[in-house]
């Protein structure tokens, strides 16, 4: 029996499908984290490649370094918390990179502060202001998801799903695929958000790591387009 994509321990889940929506006015829309350079460098070419793409960056990539430091704030102290992401931080390679995930998780913090007042957010905020962690947006993601009462497994398999629309949203706007075959595909790939999040849930938060060295050559590569969509 197939399991349901999202399991949430909170009474109201539609808190939490307002953080997935990619139309979350956190400036995520603006960046492509380096899939605008494999389109137009023609390493990815169609629908097929796409998604052994996607399937190999939620598995090999963000399931191993992002959606760990999002484990680390339902587990871990907070001066752990930090610094995990600050290595995190100093391991993306490229600037347009560490500088897209900073703006996101700035703007994630301001609007969460906006749509829930009531949450106590001085910690992170002192925490950014005495640059002891980098408040890249998986941590905000992070803190967002476990103050709204999802569980840890929901967050982590949500935080994947957000990446999945992401690289698809910018393959359309580069006129890759259209819309009706991206909603066919991000259909298909639930099951790959969890099999990719069941194969990484078990490591030790600092024992992260990132191993698609295309797709970092290629973010690298981004600030050297001659023309550009994307600020990353």
């Amino acid at each position: 029996m197939a399991r349901p994509f999202l399991v949430l321990t909170m009474k109201t889940p539609l808190a939490f499908y307002q953080l997935l929506d990619s139309a979350l006015p956190v400036g995520a829309f603006a960046h492509s984290f380096g899939v605008e350079t494999m389109i137009q460098e023609n390493e990815v070419t169609s629908l097929g490649q796409l998604r052994e793409f996607i399937e190999t960056l939620l598995t090999f990539n963000i399931a191993t370094s992002d959606c760990l430091l999002t484990k680390a704030v339902y587990t871990l102290e907070e001066e752990q918390i930090w610094e995990l992401d600050s290595l995190l931080d100093a391991s993306r390679v490229s600037r347009e990179t560490r500088e897209g995930m900073r703006r996101i998780g700035k703007q994630a913090l301001k609007l969460g502060k906006t749509l829930h007042p009531e949450w106590d957010w001085k910690n992170l905020e002192s925490a950014f202001a005495q640059k002891k962690c980098a408040l890249s947006w998986p941590l905000v993601f992070g803190f967002w998801s476990r103050e709204l009462g999802v569980s840890l497994d929901a967050a982590a398999t949500g935080y994947l799903y957000t990446c999945a629309t992401s690289t698809l949203s910018v393959a359309v706007r580069l006129s890759l695929i259209g819309q009706t075959n991206s909603q066919i595909l991000l259909s298909s790939l639930h099951d790959s958000c969890e099999t990719a999040w069941d194969k990484a849930k078990a490591r030790d938060p600092f024992d992260f790591s990132t191993s698609l060295f295309n797709l970092e050559f290629a973010q690298v590569k981004h600030e050297e387009l001659d023309a550009r969509l994307f600020m990353s």
